[in-house]
């Protein structure tokens, strides 16, 4: 159901929100509602395909400054793993390489 049982250090370096604060919590709450749909979609391929880890997928989370982060999420079914018992999420900030790319991008079309 996307409620959070653990969350790691750093979440707060990322996302400005300490671990703590997300426990209990839905991981839902923090995703961009257009991004929602494709990770609800990404949370059924992953029961779906067992330990067999999702491809890396953009999905944006709101920062506890109210601004957007990008994270590439893979998610892994762990929940007939002793000890974990869940849906494992690994994630990878990527915002500040995107709006990068989007910089050159405009760069190139200047020229």
């Amino acid at each position: 159901d996307g409620t959070n049982r653990y969350a790691s250090p750093s979440h707060e370096r990322v996302l400005g929100i300490a671990p703590d604060a997300l426990l209990g919590r839905s991981c839902f709450d923090l995703v961009h509602a257009d991004d929602l749909p494709a990770l609800r979609a990404a949370f059924a391929r992953a029961t779906d395909r067992g330990a067999t880890p999702t491809s890396p997928q953009p999905v944006r989370f709101r920062h506890a400054d109210g601004s957007w982060r990008t994270l590439l999420v893979t998610l892994t079914d762990l929940r007939a793993t002793a000890g974990v018992g869940g849906i494992v999420a690994n994630s990878r900030d990527v915002t500040e390489r995107l709006e990068l790319e989007n910089r050159l991008r405009q760069s190139q079309k200047l020229e």
